[in-house]
């Protein structure tokens, strides 16, 4: 079923206050941009809280025969391999952990260039940790809360595969009760697409400032209905909890007496956006962006 898209009949009509029709976003392609949330605005209130639950790992004991991993790798102790789904071309990204002398999963290396291939130097560092109870259980966590990591993010272009280099937040804990300890990963997306849309209300024209987040972590920026539109309604360059909706696919638009449904296009992960009517063709190939790698 076709979902409506809200930001036309809730955001939209808070940005041209007297006047005298409701705004509509203007046909068009819009460019898009990947910005890196720093530590701060990650982790703030209004980014927290629109989060799906994070991307988690599926772990294994053994070296999956696929990978490569460096020799010294060896001396590593209590190893443990894992992988996440990320993109939309079926590709694991995996990684090698081990403990730290504490007893923390902080030694983390991942394949950040998506060769099946990892070495010493895709290290990821920044971890800190700490411990907690809870209702009987100790965890012991590894976080990274400096920087994100890179990683390349295969995608299915027109004419062949698209590599991005995105970026990420990553998490470690080791939960323990009286007869058994759980092992987890996982990750959540630190990059967000922002861009303008143009906007009309009668004869007022403006260009309205907007994000894209991966709110369920998978690496794709088109989950509709589970990723996150911010709309900066008050122009003031933040995005705040009230000025997000779900992103959604198809809205409808009543100019005068007459109603027409549009679509906001948006690809896995593309280097534009596109407003156009429901019904009109569009060629992907115009919103992909250049592959990274």
């Amino acid at each position: 079923m076709r979902k409506r898209f809200l930001q036309v009949i809730v955001f939209l009509p808070l940005l041209f206050l007297g006047a005298a029709k409701l705004p509509y976003i203007n046909n068009g392609i819009y460019l898009v941009k990947q910005v890196n949330l720093d530590r701060q605005e990650f982790f703030s209130h209004d980014v927290s809280e629109v989060f799906l639950p994070a991307n988690e790992a599926r772990l294994v004991d053994s070296k999956p025969d696929e990978l490569i991993v460096a020799p010294e790798f060896e001396k590593l102790k209590e190893v443990k391999f894992g992988s996440f789904k990320l993109g939309n071309n079926d590709n694991d990204i995996w990684f090698i952990m081990a403990k730290d002398p504490a007893g923390y999963y902080s030694q983390l290396y991942i394949d950040q260039n998506l060769d099946a291939n990892i070495t010493v130097k895709e290290k990821v560092s920044g971890f800190e940790t700490f411990d907690y109870n809870s209702q009987g259980i100790t965890a012991h966590m590894a976080i990274i809360q400096r920087n994100p990591i890179p990683v390349a993010v295969s995608y299915k272009g027109a004419n062949g595969e698209i590599k991005k280099k995105v970026y990420f937040y990553l998490w470690t804990g080791i939960f323990k009760n009286n007869k058994e300890a759980d092992i987890k990963v996982w990750l959540r997306t630190a990059s967000v697409l922002e861009g303008l849309l143009s906007a009309t209300a009668g004869k007022d024209q403006r260009l309205v400032k907007f994000r894209i987040m991966d709110s369920n972590s998978n690496g794709c920026f088109n989950d509709y209905g589970k990723d996150i539109i911010f709309m900066d309604l008050n122009y003031d360059s933040i995005f705040s909890k009230k000025e997000t909706q779900p992103l959604n696919e198809f809205f409808d638009i009543k100019d005068g007496k007459q109603r027409k449904q549009f679509r906001f296009i948006v690809l896995p992960y593309p280097g534009k956006v596109q407003v156009a009517e429901a019904t009109q063709e569009f060629d992907p190939q115009n919103l992909e962006p250049e592959s990274d790698i």
